[in-house]
């Protein structure tokens, strides 16, 4: 339900819910993203892609247990998780033990082609794996999929 609150005399702001704003007249969903990645380069690439594009970001784990544990603090909308994170827990255990408490979009990030990993990953959904190195557009059209269930590129 669209709601329509007085801003200024002259002006109205229109209020539809949390996450979803009218940019350039078209609807678009904004989204709470954490995103998983020990690539230093690759999360400020991220962070600074989801920020241009008006998502907010609340949080970066640099490994796949720091990731667990900032998901159940943070309830992001959407995760951006690395595949290959270091430490006992990779980015697909990770996935899963998120997945085991909540039901959250996970898109997975790698640069790992390996079959077992691929195989692995897609058993997971909502799924959509983003190859690295990613690109503005690639990121762009996960994060639509995932709004209009089609790869059609609103940004």
């Amino acid at each position: 339900m669209l709601t329509v609150q007085t801003v200024h005399k002259s002006s109205t702001h229109l209020i539809i819910s949390p996450k979803e704003h009218f940019l350039q007249g078209r609807l678009l969903t904004m989204w709470k993203i954490m995103i998983a990645e020990d690539n230093i380069v690759s999360s400020m690439a991220l962070e600074e892609l989801l920020a241009d594009k008006g998502h907010q970001v609340v949080g970066v784990a640099a490994s796949g247990r720091e990731a667990v544990h900032m998901d159940k603090n943070l309830m992001p909308d959407l995760i951006l998780m690395e595949i290959n994170m270091p430490g006992k827990i990779n980015g697909i255990a990770a996935a899963e033990a998120i997945k085991s408490t909540r039901d959250v979009p996970i898109f997975f990030l790698t640069g790992d082609a390996r079959q077992e990993l691929m195989n692995r990953a897609k058993r997971m959904t909502p799924y959509d794996l983003i190859r690295k190195p990613f690109g503005e557009e690639q990121v762009s059209k996960a994060i639509n999929r995932l709004n209009h269930g089609s790869d059609q590129t609103l940004y």
